[in-house]
């Protein structure tokens, strides 16, 4: 009989049972249509660095070690290494951390475009290792991040603004400036989920550390700064940042580039986005199967 992840435990205690471990008994993956008519006129369909980013985003042995207790074999294919049908030639792609740091990919950084999809004329271009051929990518901004979810421009300075998931701990801030490289995997307040030890810590020479890095796990997804036509009066010019691990807003105020304060606001929602609506109110965006947008005034 199958049991769960979440049964595992009690099964493994039980001495009456015995537990065995099934390659391929079950499959759960995700199919992505390139080629079949107008369904797939879509990024995903159409472009393959979308799927390449999609692939990325998914580290196979985390998702067991946290969603499975460990207990599932990952792999990126319907049946066993066993199966005669397995493709030996497409094996399972292995994390690769260095990317972000190899300034002929774009993995890891921040691109800039023109409104034609060209590279911008004034993006700068970066150093390329000896074990790296050719110039730099012509889109890239900046390098060496780790998982960004959000960027926005300071309504009064101008300048770029991103939030950047951490690894286990290490949600930053980043005050982003063309040609810089922030450090990824070098630079990072975190651990690996595993928890093996990452990078050197938070400053390395030639690479950029955060503004900010968070104590508590914030999961950042949505920022911008409170305009000077919010309802929100004594937030003006604040960062506000959606928080999915928080469940909430969290505030941060800046002092000349510094942070000076940081306010957690706890909502009960994971927070996906955040924007200030036309009539000074802010709009949310929650992340859950019943998602809502919510409607946030000072009187709640």
């Amino acid at each position: 009989e199958r049991t769960a992840a979440t049964d595992l435990e009690d099964v493994r205690e039980d001495a009456n049972l015995e537990l065995a471990i099934a390659t391929s008994l079950g499959y759960q993956g995700i199919t992505v249509n390139i080629g079949n008519g107008p369904r797939s006129e879509n990024p995903l369909g159409q472009d393959p660095r979308v799927r390449e980013a999609l692939e990325l985003a998914l580290d196979r042995n985390i998702v067991n070690q946290v969603a499975f207790d460990g207990a599932h074999t990952p792999g990126n294919q319907p049946v066993a290494p066993s199966n005669p049908f397995y493709a030996a030639s497409v094996p399972m792609p292995e994390r690769n951390l260095e990317r972000a740091q190899d300034a002929t990919d774009q993995a890891g950084s921040v691109l800039r475009m023109t409104e034609s999809g060209e590279p911008h004329p004034d993006n700068p271009a970066f150093e390329t290792g000896e074990d790296e051929e050719g110039a730099s990518d012509p889109y890239l901004y900046s390098i060496g991040h780790r998982n960004i979810q959000a960027l926005t421009v300071h309504p009064f300075t101008n300048e770029l603004w991103a939030a950047d998931h951490g690894p286990e701990g290490g949600d930053t801030i980043q005050l982003l400036v063309a040609g810089n490289n922030y450090g990824w995997p070098f630079i990072t307040g975190g651990t690996d989920y595993s928890g093996a030890p990452i990078g050197v810590g938070l400053g390395m020479e030639g690479m950029t550390s955060p503004v900010h890095v968070f104590e508590d796990t914030v999961a950042p997804s949505g920022v911008m700064f409170v305009p000077e036509d919010s309802v929100f009066g004594d937030w003006v010019g604040d960062m506000l940042i959606g928080g999915l691990v928080t469940e909430g807003v969290v505030r941060v105020r800046l002092d000349e580039g510094t942070v000076a304060e940081v306010e957690a606001i706890e909502l009960g929602h994971r927070i996906r986005d955040i924007h200030s609506g036309p009539d000074g109110a802010l709009w949310l965006l929650t992340d859950a199967d019943d998602g809502a947008v919510l409607r946030l005034t000072p009187e709640g």
